[in-house]
């Protein structure tokens, strides 16, 4: 393995349904969970292993100012946008930096057991490598 790897992203929220439908058109298929006696929240496997989950804010409040960014397949999102860099705000205000590109042929879809047991979709990611991570476009306010 080459370093750390993100496992789990969890960000609280205080309209839940609002981030559940904006999180549905960028491709995201949450399941309703709740693990013991803790709060009823929704979890989506990611390419690459990776657990977003929304939670309610309830009395810890919602998460501050965080950037999320992903990569999506334009033909499976419920966007109207061109392939290339866009920045979108989630229903709270967060900045969302949409990478948007085309169907690939060399896109790899997740082999059995490398996929966390959440929900039923099963998800396509570009292959990884270990290079250099491009940096943002310009106009991009890394503040955010």
């Amino acid at each position: 393995m080459p370093g750390p790897m993100i496992g789990l992203f969890v960000v609280y929220y205080d309209d839940i349904s609002a981030c559940l439908d904006f999180y549905g058109k960028l491709g995201m298929s949450f399941a309703r969970e709740r693990h013991g006696s803790g709060p009823e929240h929704y979890a989506a496997a990611l390419a690459g292993g990776v657990v977003f989950e929304l939670y309610p804010a309830g009395k810890r409040g919602a998460t501050g100012r965080i950037r999320l960014g992903v990569t999506v397949r334009r033909d499976e999102i419920d966007f109207t946008l061109e392939a290339g860099h866009h920045v979108l705000r989630d229903p709270e205000g967060r900045a969302v930096d949409i990478r948007v590109i085309d169907q690939r042929e060399d896109w790899i879809e997740d082999w059995p057991g490398a996929q966390p047991r959440i929900g039923t979709s099963r998800h396509r990611s570009m292959p990884t490598t270990t290079g250099r991570i491009p940096a943002l476009p310009p106009e991009t306010d890394s503040q955010e």
